[in-house]
């Protein structure tokens, strides 16, 4: 120790809480209230060690092999003592602290900056099994800390870095929450098996609630609620990936064909899952029984249209509109009723537009088509084909499962993800607009 330009002998000093240092300088003589300065303390072969008795399963480390000094040690209100201090944590383990502080005041102003390396997460064991209910199998920890106080009010930045956390067994422990850790760590770890986080906390010292430990916790767990609660939206916004939704891939009514804006989603998608190695997808298939039942039927008329007067079309290609006032389809559309519904059902119609023509006349009115262009008539036929043609359930499910199917396919074809962890689950029935067409479900789970 250099006190006031003049040496002391450390270890005399800390042998004994009563020892007094060999000379003493001329102002600490006066009166007991002088102020004591000590220009600097250099330390060597170091040890520090921290216990937190408050936990359940208590916990101690130690800081060895420390080095460094501390300048400007005063007893004086309002200066600040600059630290510099490096040492070792427990067996493979480095820490580095670095800042300024008022020593005898600390509350009052601290700026301490804090780096932790290589430490053996292991040892954290009780504070996971205080705060998340699981003991730590393996993994290590590096810490970023930034610590500013100002007149008690605590200001910290914590960036946490876990590299290879495996979580161990469950520890009972009522008052842990009830979370899905082991998702909420497969949201968070990257292709490297790491977990980077940048956590800022906040407090008053003087409050009588204030605990550092519950504090860092709190934090961690709130970031985990988070992002469990909305997963797609807290990964699309750690990874800068700029999509809305990303849960909900839409449809086109009766289309199994992903349309552009779903194709970007897919893209995103694809990012997202190859940065997350350990998140599956399961894809659900959706179908809306009313629109969807139209629109399978609407193309399924036309199919037989089409395929009526001679046109090749591919059974999964949309074939054309239907033009009323072509004379090869309206014969199509007579001869699929009489073949679909009956002859009786194509009689019956020509009738009733032989009447309605007959009743029109009758009251004066022109310009009445003939029956081969009386659009009323066609119109009318091709209501009876599509209240005669079926769409069942089953029709309805499978079109769901191929809308699953179409999801998977394109999500393994960007080469970034494995099949093996895109899971499609028994299809339902959409609920709620999706933007105009049938959304259907994504959902985000661990693998095991």
């Amino acid at each position: 120790i250099i006190y006031e330009d003049q040496s002391i002998n450390l270890k005399k000093v800390l042998r004994s809480k009563t020892t007094k240092p060999e000379k003493t300088p001329p102002d600490a003589e006066k009166d007991g209230g002088s102020p004591v300065n000590v220009r600097k303390i250099q330390v060597e072969n170091g040890v520090l060690d921290f216990a937190d008795l408050s936990l359940r399963l208590q916990f101690a480390t130690r800081i060895h092999e420390l080095e460094g000094s501390i300048v400007g040690l005063s007893t004086n209100e309002g200066e600040r003592a600059q630290v510099q201090l490096d040492g070792r944590v427990n067996d493979y383990g480095m820490s580095k602290i670095r800042g300024q502080l008022e020593p005898f005041n600390p509350k009052h102003f601290t700026d301490v900056s804090m780096e932790f390396r290589n430490i053996e997460m292991t040892s954290l064991t009780p504070y996971s099994a205080e705060f998340a209910g699981y003991k730590i199998e393996s993994g290590k920890l590096s810490l970023d800390l930034r610590y500013r106080i100002k007149s008690s009010e605590l200001q910290g930045e914590n960036q946490i870095l876990l590299d290879q956390l495996t979580l161990g067994e469950k520890v009972e422990n009522p008052d842990a929450p009830d979370i899905p850790l082991h998702f909420a760590l497969a949201l968070l770890k990257d292709s490297n098996d790491q977990i980077d986080i940048g956590l800022p906390v906040s407090g008053n010292l003087d409050d009588p609630q204030f605990e550092y430990s519950h504090l860092i916790w709190k934090a961690l767990l709130n970031l985990f609620k988070k992002i469990i609660t909305a997963p797609f939206k807290a990964l699309s916004s750690m990874l800068g990936i700029e999509s809305e939704k990303l849960d909900l891939i839409v449809f086109e009514t009766g289309e199994t064909t992903l349309p552009p804006p779903a194709q970007e989603k897919i893209k995103n998608l694809s990012e997202l899952l190859a940065k997350r190695p350990q998140l599956t997808l399961k894809i659900q298939g959706k179908y809306k029984p009313t629109d969807d039942r139209l629109a399978l039927k609407s193309f399924a008329i036309r199919h037989m249209v089409a395929k009526k007067m001679g046109d090749k079309v591919e059974p999964d290609k949309e074939p054309p509109p239907i033009d009323l006032n072509h004379p090869e389809v309206q014969k199509a559309i007579k001869s699929l009723v009489k073949e679909r519904i009956s002859p009786q059902a194509l009689s019956a119609a020509k009738e009733n537009a032989a009447k309605r023509a007959a009743a029109a006349a009758k009251k004066g009115e022109k310009g009445i088509p003939k029956e081969g262009l009386d659009r009323d008539f066609y119109t009318g036929l091709l209501q009876k084909l599509f209240e005669a043609h079926q769409i069942t359930e089953t029709e309805l499910e499978a079109l769901a499962r191929d809308r699953a199917k179409a999801i998977k396919e394109a999500l393994v074809s960007t080469g970034k993800v494995d099949g093996s962890r895109l899971n499609i689950i028994e299809p339902s029935v959409a609920e709620g607009e999706s933007e105009g067409g049938v959304g259907c479900k994504l959902t985000l789970d661990a693998s095991h």
